[in-house]
């Protein structure tokens, strides 16, 4: 088993299209996230984690499973509208991203600006090759 299938799990949610409605984040198979997220948002403010979990059921909810209403109420334990902050208690990995823009600066072209990006990014790739032998 790779450390894909170990790690299957992300966080995700979406806003309704039409009702503005935010539903809550919820623990879900990558292969669900095209399905449950991406097509009832018609792919607009849908969000996943770069995380990617081994546990099926989140933290969140497990404290809220496992925790009487009167505690979870004087309890910091997240809501739905939140992610889960349990990272720590809970088997995980995310990769490493970068986001090198290419957006013109004034009076750049746009061949300039892809260069310099392409140089930021040669400078990164550089840094990690280097430093922690990954060639």
């Amino acid at each position: 088993m790779n450390l894909f299938e170990q790690y299957g799990y992300v966080d995700a949610h979406y806003e309704h299209p039409q009702t503005g409605r935010r539903i809550p984040w919820m623990r879900i198979l990558v292969q669900e996230l095209h399905q449950r997220i991406i097509v009832p948002s018609h792919n607009s403010n849908c969000f996943s984690s770069i995380q990617r979990y081994r546990d099926a059921i989140s933290m969140r909810e497990r404290v809220k499973e496992d925790t009487p209403q009167s505690v979870l109420a004087l309890a910091d334990v997240g809501d739905e509208g939140e992610a889960d902050r349990f990272l720590d208690q809970q088997h995980h990995y995310h990769g490493l991203y970068f986001d090198f823009d290419a957006r013109a600066e004034p009076g750049e072209t746009e061949v300039q600006a892809l260069d310099r990006a392409r140089a930021d990014l040669m400078q990164v790739a550089g840094y990690f090759t280097g430093n922690f032998d990954l060639n």
